[in-house]
């Protein structure tokens, strides 16, 4: 997700970008620093530590049959993120999802 923020950055792409990141409620994101380094007007980085909050954000954005999403995590939260996203309307065709390590 860092290397899509800092492309967009070096590209100058001023599309809107909602980066939610799901996260341990004990734990600081590991690499919320360098991700957040690209955050602006057009694009915000919040991490969000239940999937409540997730359906929560997902639900404030505008419409989503136009919006797209990339998911990357654990298995367990990616199905949680495809889960939520389904939930609220987003198109399965505009989800895109990559399982990264083992679920802890």
């Amino acid at each position: 997700m860092r290397a899509l923020l800092a492309e967009l950055h070096q590209r100058r792409d001023r599309r809107r970008v909602h980066l939610l990141w799901l996260v341990n409620p004990n734990e600081e994101p590991y690499d919320l620093a360098a991700v957040t380094t690209h955050a602006d007007d057009a694009r915000t980085v919040l991490p969000v530590a239940t999937v409540a909050a997730l359906a929560a954000e997902v639900s404030a954005w505008g419409p989503r049959e136009t919006c797209r999403a990339y998911v990357a995590g654990t298995p367990t939260g990616v199905a949680a993120a495809l889960t939520t996203l389904a939930y609220a309307g987003v198109p399965a065709e505009h989800i895109s999802h990559d399982e990264i390590g083992p679920d802890d």
